[in-house]
């Protein structure tokens, strides 16, 4: 509100500063005039604050902040010239007892009194466009750092779902039985044990990379398959029997297929 005050005094006083209301007001009247500038400034202010509320429930920046914003600055400026109305129309009461309509076409009405009005007129708007402005301005900035907000607890909830996913294709009886035969692997067979550890990062390595993956190529599914049963062989040995035929020529084409979830 100081703001807004400040503001309409500098430009009412811009506008001519030279005039004899500036030079032949006594104390009183200019604390008068002070205290209906702050008046006005008042209902500028909590005016903009209510229309903004107001607007955030009934019409909010997403999906149309291009009408929020022209709705936003039109009603600011409704208000605007419905008080400067109400306010000259006191000013004119006070200081000739008769209401603004009467007092046009009267004597008393001179020019220099005419053109004091309308300069106040003339700040007030600009008062209030100003106003309007910084009040949408703030809003848009709020807005856009809520949104910024927003997008990034999607991102954080898309990530938790994501790590959540992987952790459901990890079982974790299949991590501590790899890792329990690496653990005996080191000791007994070092070369073996390198290669056990290269064929679980491959797998692992397919479940990461293809976590999103609608499809995957033919190629990428058998070195998967490949590295898989290389494990299962290790750990279980001859109890296990595996095999595969896969045509060559299907080899030599990219064909796509639904990706193995283990």
């Amino acid at each position: 509100m100081p703001v807004v005050f400040g503001l309409h005094k500098l430009l009412f006083f811009l506008t001519d500063p030279f005039a004899e209301p500036f030079r032949e007001l006594s104390v009183f009247e200019i604390t008068v005039q002070n205290a209906g500038l702050l008046l006005f400034s008042f209902v500028i202010v909590q005016g903009s604050v209510r229309i903004t509320n107001r607007l955030n429930q009934r019409l909010p920046w997403s999906p149309t902040p291009a009408l929020r914003a022209l709705v936003q600055v039109l009603a600011q400026l409704f208000l605007a010239t419905v008080w400067i109305f109400i306010y000259q129309s006191i000013v004119v009461w006070i200081l000739f007892d008769q209401n603004i309509f009467a007092i046009l076409n009267s004597a008393a009405f001179t020019p220099e009194i005419r053109f004091v009005i309308w300069r106040f007129i003339l700040a007030s708007a600009l008062v209030s466009l100003v106003t309007s402005l910084i009040v949408t301005g703030r809003n848009i900035r709020m807005h856009t750092a809520e949104m910024k907000i927003q997008a990034a607890q999607l991102k954080e909830t898309a990530l938790q779902a994501e790590l959540q996913s992987l952790k459901l294709q990890l079982d974790p009886h299949f991590v501590f039985n790899n890792f329990s035969t690496i653990s005996a692997l080191i000791e007994e067979d070092k070369t073996l044990a390198q290669s056990f550890v290269e064929n679980l990062s491959r797998v692992y390595r397919y479940m990461i990379q293809h976590i999103h993956s609608d499809t995957i190529t033919l190629q990428k599914e058998i070195k998967f398959i490949e590295s898989y049963t290389y494990l299962i062989f290790i750990r279980h040995g001859n109890n296990v029997k595996v095999s595969m035929h896969i045509p060559e020529n299907l080899m030599q084409k990219e064909y796509h297929l639904l990706p193995c979830n283990c």
